[in-house]
């Protein structure tokens, strides 16, 4: 039986004997004379830590087997504190904190020693190193809980005996297994090197470690050297199914990797060594930069088991920092070589561009999560809010995908039909995080001057909307490349679908107060694009088989006789109705803001094309016929283009309405509210952007019915209540009682 074995099995023994008497209720007394013994235990094997490492420094180590001896004895203390702390025996606690003489004399002194292989096999000095980290571990992390990190860090492991473990620590490990850091066997002892780093480089019960890291750019690189193998290890496991990461592997574990990496200790000279290696030998930078993004595109969006609300929310803020500091790092080294093309590959462009929008469709999340750690912060210590520096990350993020997106565009964009459901969720992700944008900007407001918070604010707006309409020509080009197939169709359909009720939100959101400061008439434009993308999609469908399943893809078992009857009518699938509806309504809330000075031209061709796709009730609205009426007026006068160019066939198209103007029908409120009862919210003046879902009815993520028809559904009870006063309730009984929807 190996060491290992054997001190496992004396410890087990020891484990389930001292448990057997604490279950059985003892006294006072007999509890008082179990601590003392576990003091006694303590001052013996720190003892023997001193001893031990006496006996190396005499050269002797061979002879007396001082490995072997100081495995048993760091494996036999390493789980103590944490037997000691369940069972209340607070004074062995502090007495076998200080066993780690063991690892920090003892280990070190070994370590030191000429004959650095003591202990035989690579195996058994690997074991020895294990036993060591163990027991470093388990004592920072029972001494932070309990409240004594302050007596462990100045008297019992101050920097000047921690660090040179740690340095030799490492380094040993290299020693032994080269570039197999990361995997295999040797997994576990990596991790509990990292949570040793972890609690050296980001808690703030350890800064006086910290601030000596800082000073020790030798020491930095060593811990980087720890780090970034296990940074890829994470970006690797979280692409497997739960069921198949390591045993190792949890999300507390990535905590410990990206915190430090984030933290003054590691982070500048992490991002240095990423400026030094990003030119045109990029392979560490590239990597860096793909595992990054791959960890922050496979978090989860809800706190998963077994973690806390403020883990959850302080990771995704370090994730979020830390990607943006590798993405500013990218767009630097592309901007000094002014070319993405000739740093990277076709194959290596288009692999960062895909993993790059999974990223950026996961900033919502981000952003959200990363408000409620901003919270926490300015409620506990609020010096330690950054709500500035995350704002600055996600804009980037966004920059480099920007930039990406334009060179892509610039090169044609290879892409195909099924990007196009990419690129709409990335650019409805954008919207949606404005809100959480906004929420961040408002805490920075707490710390910076207003003129700062609305420079935060307006930059980031700008950078979001901007790179959602960016979306839309990448989505435009590769729409212009050939017809798509069924599949992918049905696909782009919902994409744009959704994309589409994103900006419909979006405008919602800005105008009502207070406003996120977005001239969100320059919105229109992408509804339009939205809407004859949709609208080409659905045709080349509808031409090869008018009620053919992908040109109702997005329409419920109950919507399908209203789909085919749409198709047989007007050739429009559900969607393209609803999008008309809810396009016309943000139009008709763009030309009512007067206070923003509207390009009315823009505002005449939203409405045009609604009205051209749209039902034939939105003819006789009222407002409808009025906007049109003040935009022909402006038109007619010269003053509605922002360019000064008239267009004659938007006045064409604006005074052929006007001359065709219908006089409303009974049934036009009913057509207008099947048409809206298909979307997720039926409510059209959802300013909603924080759902997530799909577009369509009963799609959206906490949706509820409308209790009276059972046809309407809204994203929550505010939308339900808002839609009722609009109209609903006139509309509600004939809904539920209609057989085409």
């Amino acid at each position: 039986m190996s060491i290992g074995a054997i001190t496992a099995r004396a410890f087990e023994l020891l484990r389930n004997q001292l448990a057997r008497i604490m279950a059985s209720s003892p006294d006072a007394e007999s509890v008082a004379a179990i601590d003392r013994a576990f003091e006694a235990a303590a001052k013996q094997l720190s003892a023997l830590g001193t001893r031990l490492a006496a006996v190396v420094r005499r050269g002797n180590a061979a002879e007396e087997r001082v490995s072997a001896h100081l495995f048993m004895a760091c494996g036999f203390s390493s789980d103590l504190p944490t037997f000691a702390s369940q069972h209340g025996l607070t004074g062995a606690i502090k007495a076998l904190h200080s066993c780690i003489t063991l690892p920090l004399e003892c280990g070190s002194a070994l370590m030191a020693s000429p004959d650095a292989s003591i202990g035989g096999s690579t195996g058994e000095a690997t074991e020895c190193l294990f036993s060591q980290a163990h027991l470093l571990s388990h004592a920072m992390s029972s001494a932070v809980t309990i409240g004594g990190a302050e007596r462990f860090t100045a008297q019992l492991a101050p920097p000047e005996r921690l660090l040179p473990w740690l340095s030799a620590a490492v380094s040993k490990l290299f020693f032994l297994h080269g570039t197999s850091l990361g995997r295999g066997s040797i997994f576990g002892l990596q991790v509990l090197l990292v949570q040793v780093v972890y609690y050296i480089a980001y808690d703030a019960r350890f800064r006086c470690h910290a601030a000596a890291v800082r000073l020790d750019g030798g020491l930095q690189q060593i811990l980087l050297r720890l780090l970034v193998p296990m940074l890829h290890a994470s970006a690797a496991a979280m692409q497997l199914p739960a069921e198949q990461r390591p045993a190792e592997f949890c999300l507390t574990h990535v905590v410990q990797i990206v915190l430090p990496l984030t933290a003054s200790a590691l982070g500048p000279p992490f991002h240095e060594q990423l400026r030094a290696t990003s030119g045109y030998d990029n392979s560490h930078a590239r990597r860096v930069v793909q595992s990054v993004t791959e960890i922050f595109a496979s978090m989860p969006a809800s706190c998963p088991e077994g973690s806390t609300d403020d883990l959850f929310a302080t990771l995704w803020s370090s994730l979020l920092t830390l990607l943006g500091n590798v993405a500013t790092t990218t767009t630097r080294s592309i901007d000094a070589q002014q070319n993405l093309i000739t740093l990277y590959s076709d194959a290596q462009r288009r692999s960062m561009l895909q993993q790059l929008q999974a990223a950026v469709s996961r900033l919502p999340a981000a952003l959200r999560w990363a408000v409620k750690d901003e919270q926490c912060k300015a409620a506990r210590q609020p010096d330690d809010c950054q709500p500035g520096v995350l704002l600055g990350a996600c804009g980037n993020i966004v920059e480099l995908w920007m930039l990406m997106i334009s060179q892509e565009l610039q090169a044609n964009l290879h892409g195909g039909w099924a990007e196009v459901t990419v690129f709409c969720a990335a650019g409805s992700a954008l919207l949606r995080a404005l809100p959480h944008a906004s929420a961040l900007s408002g805490l920075a407001a707490m710390g910076v001057a207003t003129g700062s918070q609305q420079q935060f604010e307006d930059k980031l707006t700008k950078l979001l909307v901007t790179a959602s309409l960016l979306t839309l020509q990448a989505i435009k080009q590769v729409a212009d490349s050939g017809p798509p197939s069924a599949a992918d169709s049905a696909a782009a359909a919902e994409a744009l679908w959704q994309l589409h009720m994103t900006l419909c939100q979006c405008i919602h959101y800005s105008a009502a107060p207070p406003a996120a400061g977005i001239r969100f008439d320059k919105l229109l434009p992408g509804l339009a694009y939205c809407l004859a993308a949709a609208e080409m999609v659905s045709s080349r469908v509808c031409a090869a088989s008018p009620c053919s399943p992908a040109s109702h893809s997005v329409a419920k078992p109950r919507q399908a006789a209203h789909s085919c009857l749409s198709c047989l009518v007007k050739q429009q699938p559900v969607h393209l109705l609803a999008m008309s509806v809810a396009q016309v309504e943000a139009a008709l809330v763009v030309a009512g803001a007067c206070h923003l000075s509207p390009d009315d031209e823009r505002v005449a061709r939203a409405l045009i094309q609604g009205l051209d796709h749209g039902p034939a009730a939105l003819a006789s609205n009222p407002s409808v016929q009025q906007a049109l009426g003040q935009c022909l007026d402006r038109i007619e006068a010269g003053e509605a283009s922002e360019t000064g160019d008239l267009d004659p066939d938007l006045l064409a198209a604006v005074q052929q309405h006007q001359q065709q103007h219908r006089e409303p029908q009974p049934g036009d409120a009913l057509e207008l509210a099947k048409a809206a009862a298909t979307r997720s919210c039926a409510y059209l003046r959802c300013a909603n952007l924080a759902g997530e879902g799909g577009p369509a009815a009963g799609q959206g993520a906490g949706s509820q019915r409308c209790s009276k028809c059972k046809v309407a559904w809204y994203c929550g009870t505010a939308c339900s209540h808002a839609d009722w006063k609009a109209g609903h309730r006139r509309v509600c009984r004939a809904l539920g009682a209609s057989d085409d929807v």
